[in-house]
Order: C-alpha cells, then sequence, then structure tokens
C-alpha cells in the first residue's frame, strides 16, 4: 500500500482523526491552488466530472437536490479509490468526505457561474472508464 495512514496530533488547526498519506495516487484529489493540483491527473478526471454534472446541478431546484449531486460526485471519486487530499505542513492529509463535499460544491457553482479554466475532456483513463457516474437527481429522472 502506498499510503501511510498515522493519527496526527492534536492541537490548533490540527486535522484530529484525519490520516497523513505519503504519496497521493492517481485517482486522488488535490485540494489547494497551483500547478501540482492544476496537473494531476485526478484532479483532472474531477474537473471532467463537474463539467458532465453542473447542468444537473444548476437545475436541481431545492438545496436537497444540489447535495444529491454534490453527494454523488464525491462518491465516484471515492468509488474510483480517490481520497480528497489537503497538502499542509509539508505533509498530505485525507480530507475525508467533508473535504470533498466543499470541494465539489465550490467547484459546481464556479463551474455554474462560468469561472472554471481548463475543464476540458482527458485522455480516456483505462481504469476509470467503466466508472462513469449518472449525475442526475431525484427530481429530475423521466
Amino acid at each position: 500500500m502506498d499510503a501511510a495512514h498515522l493519527p496526527l496530533e492534536g492541537g490548533e488547526g490540527s486535522h484530529i482523526g484525519l490520516a497523513v498519506v505519503k504519496t497521493p495516487k492517481p485517482a486522488d484529489v488535490l485540494c489547494g491552488r497551483g500547478k501540482m493540483a492544476l496537473d494531476h491527473i485526478g484532479n483532472d478526471c474531477f474537473r471532467v466530472l463537474i463539467s458532465r454534472a453542473v447542468n444537473a446541478y444548476q437545475a436541481a431546484p431545492t438545496k436537497k437536490s444540489k447535495t444529491h449531486v454534490i453527494h454523488k460526485i464525491v462518491d465516484t471519486v471515492h468509488a474510483r479509490g480517490g481520497r480528497f487530499l489537503i497538502h499542509k505542513n509539508g505533509q498530505w492529509i485525507d480530507g475525508g468526505v467533508e473535504q470533498g463535499k466543499r470541494k465539489t460544491g465550490y467547484a459546481l457553482r464556479d463551474a455554474a457561474r462560468g469561472r472554471v479554466k481548463c475543464i476540458f475532456e482527458p485522455a480516456p483513463i483505462a481504469k476509470f472508464e467503466n466508472q462513469e457516474p449518472s449525475i442526475q437527481t431525484d427530481n429530475m429522472r423521466d
């Protein structure tokens, strides 16, 4: 296994109960700014998920149905073996579901407002290809 999960020390600003990750995997989504996050393959796949879900998010009539779209994306990332990682104090920390929901919500709102850059369809990734998400809310199904 390429990731070591170690408990962090408590203290102000620490992520108690979250795991330290030695090396991000290709399926991971790196949270933050900069070239590392922009160029990471997991972030490319995440941006594609966002671009495919933005219409469902915009069409969702209630906050609950928008939250459902967010959960579907987070679940898809996790189903592919990905995590939402935060770079803090020189370490990668697994931000868990809460970080995933936060990042996904921001990304969908930015995409809905036309603020997104670099959304494109990357070359197909064989191990991700068969796990295409179905991003629809229950209220939107025929």
